[in-house]
């Protein structure tokens, strides 16, 4: 019992998300799913093997167990007679010393000699014992453990269910939605202090009160008129549609400045002891938006007058970014993967960030809502500033979240992207190819690859085809530390503008710049100073030249390196591709649109962009070798070649 009642009161690890730390229990098709941690499930089997044990012990005892003490005086060693005991029936010896003859009680008797039996009174006296005392029916105690075990359990599942851990633990990875969102919003809890939940009105599980309020909430901010209208796309969430024809360079979506949330703007309507919190401690903009969000959230939370109500109700619960991942999720989709590291500074950036508002915002900041700074409101925070800020180039790079606009789903061949015209005094976004009646319009978030959009919005774009232009893989080189010439090499690199380690973005068809010279400069055995710096002056100053001419020989022993370390990567890997690609043809289920297909989970994402990665690593390694026409190899080879449907299909 009171280890279940441990377990009811335990909770998701602060620092994790519920799709790293939780199960998920299917009650029945028609039920939501409940989840709870791996500890508590832990717990409870452990209680269930010890309840099984109690009640085979406890049913093959039934009756009322007795307890008798020897009243005879003996000296010596006192051997309890035993004839008529069931064999059941536990008798013990003692050694005691003369004593009078006094019957005694039961304390006084249990350091000596007891038996428990559940034979009749009659035996146990006619052997010369004293009944002393009784427990009640083993039947009637082990009913009442199943009672309250059965009500520790129905509490622990009941507080999952108010708290709203229903987290979606295989989250779906969709092409579109830096939202998945405001849907999300409806269906997932808000805080764990006031859960919420609406039942379904239509098809679209999410088109009732909360799209309504939101749209109202954005009139009366000034939002015009627009040619797209707010609508439920299906697995991709919501998105912008044409309400009629929509030409090549139009505006297509338009947001005043009086919508936009930026810094300036939160800092005029922040509390002003937070305020002065802000400006004494010279927070960054990431943080001030966290703090505007947080803020905002909670006032919404405790029902009270909060003019961004209708915005945050229509952020959605959790991104599918790397920051609801956890660290044994990160180790499981992508380790080995040059993204990898990347996964792990956003989420020591934000852990430090969150450590900070964590400690000093309920103590020193004057909030009005000390309680609401919790590390996952925190980290829910910025897991929404990463998916949804936009950086503004045309007005000095301002960092600006961008209700309705934020409801635009990404595509790959889209070139055009969100930013403020000054002459229409709003942030817009123009078509970059006309749009029918009734077609979803696209923006684009980014020449990102998929590796980068899965860590940021939580999606990967299937079709090969569209996304290659934008897929690429870091490869990191560097000095080896026991080359003896490695200190006046780093002084060369930093004369000629390089640095050491270094990064070069391979890939499929197109090749980047400096990567052979740097490699030949690294692989290259100089003798003296004199000669590192000759060596420098002709590698990196004669730019009209390729490597090939400059030191034919040097070149070669570059491109051996390159491929190495090319393999290397490729080694640290986890699995195989063919593992991967059983992963994509098994679990990958295609939905979407013509223009892309997206993954229902997180596991064949991550395989495709380990496919993805894997296929530009090996064809750069395997066109590399060629001394005479590598670069020709590497444009023209045929990625389909290198795995077979390594981007899905």
């Amino acid at each position: 019992f009171f280890s279940s009642a441990w377990a009811g009161m335990l909770d998701h690890h602060p620092m994790l998300p519920p799709s790293d730390c939780c199960l998920r229990i299917q009650i029945a098709d028609d039920k939501p799913p409940l989840y709870t941690s791996r500890v508590q499930v832990g717990l409870l089997a452990v209680l269930c093997v010890a309840l099984g044990y109690s009640s085979v012990h406890l049913l093959t005892h039934a009756g009322n167990s007795q307890f008798w003490a020897m009243t005879q005086p003996t000296g010596g060693t006192t051997q309890l007679p035993t004839q008529g005991l069931q064999q059941s029936s536990f008798v013990g010896a003692v050694s005691r010393p003369q004593v009078d003859t006094q019957p005694m009680t039961l304390h006084h008797a249990a350091p000596r000699a007891i038996v428990v039996s559940t034979h009749a009174r009659e035996d146990r006296t006619q052997a010369g014992y004293t009944h002393v005392g009784a427990i009640p029916s083993t039947s009637t105690k082990f009913w009442l453990s199943l009672a309250l075990i059965a009500g520790s359990i129905s509490a622990m599942l009941w507080r999952h269910t108010s708290k709203g851990a229903s987290a979606t633990v295989t989250q779906p990875v969709l092409e579109g939605s830096m939202h998945m969102a405001m849907a999300a919003a409806s269906s997932k809890k808000m805080s764990i202090m006031a859960p919420k939940t609406r039942a379904p009105l239509t098809e679209d599980p999410y088109g009732d009160e909360v799209r309504q309020n939101f749209m109202d909430w954005l009139i009366e901010r000034g939002l015009p008129e627009q040619p797209v209208t707010l609508k439920y796309v299906g697995a991709a969430g919501w998105g912008l549609v044409a309400n009629g024809e929509i030409r090549e360079g139009q505006i297509s979506c338009k947001v005043p400045e009086s919508v936009l949330i930026t810094k300036d703007k939160v800092m005029k309507e922040l509390n002003p002891k937070v305020v002065d919190f802000i400006k004494g401690n010279g927070l960054p903009d990431y943080w001030v938006l966290a703090i505007f969000l947080v803020e905002n959230f909670a006032a919404t939370e405790r029902k009270e007058n909060c003019d961004y109500a209708p915005y945050i109700l229509s952020l959605p619960r959790e991104t599918g970014s790397v920051l609801e991942w956890g660290r044994s999720t990160i180790t499981d989709l992508i380790k080995g993967s040059p993204i990898e590291k990347m996964a792990y500074d956003m989420n020591n950036d934000v852990s430090e960030a969150v450590s900070y508002l964590n400690k000093e915002m309920p103590k020193n900041s004057g909030t009005k809502y000390p309680s609401y700074y919790t590390r996952e409101n925190l980290r829910w925070a910025f897991a929404i500033l990463f998916s949804r800020v936009v950086k503004l180039r045309s007005l000095d790079d301002t960092l600006a979240l961008i209700p309705w606009a934020d409801m635009l789903n990404h595509a790959p061949t889209v070139t055009r992207f969100l930013d403020w015209e000054a002459a229409e005094n709003a942030v817009c976004f123009r078509a970059d190819r006309n749009y029918k009646p009734g077609e979803e319009v696209f923006v684009s978030y980014g020449p990102r690859s998929s590796g980068d959009l899965l860590l940021t919005y939580g999606f990967v774009p299937r079709n090969r085809k569209l996304q290659a232009p934008n897929e690429k893989v870091d490869l990191t080189l560097q000095l080896d530390p026991k080359d003896p010439m490695a200190g006046i090499k780093t002084q060369m690199l930093i004369k000629y503008g390089q640095t050491s380690p270094a990064t070069f973005p391979l890939q499929l068809n197109n090749y980047p710049a400096g990567l052979l010279e740097y490699a030949c400069f690294v692989v290259a055995n100089p003798e003296s100073e004199f000669e590192v710096e000759s060596l420098a002056m002709k590698i990196f100053e004669n730019q009209r030249k390729s490597m090939d001419q400059k030191d034919e020989q040097l070149a070669l022993k570059g491109r051996k390196f390159v491929k190495d370390e090319c393999e290397t990567v490729l080694a640290r890997y986890k699995g195989s591709a063919d593992q991967d690609k059983a992963i994509v043809e098994k679990d990958g289920k295609a939905v979407g649109t013509e223009d892309y297909v997206a993954t229902d989970s997180r596991a064949p994402a991550a395989a495709i962009v380990r496919l993805r990665e894997r296929a530009i690593l090996k064809k750069t390694a395997d066109s590399i070798e060629f001394p005479a026409d590598w670069l020709t190899n590497l444009i023209n080879t045929n990625p389909a070649d290198v795995f077979k449907l390594p981007f899905g299909k």
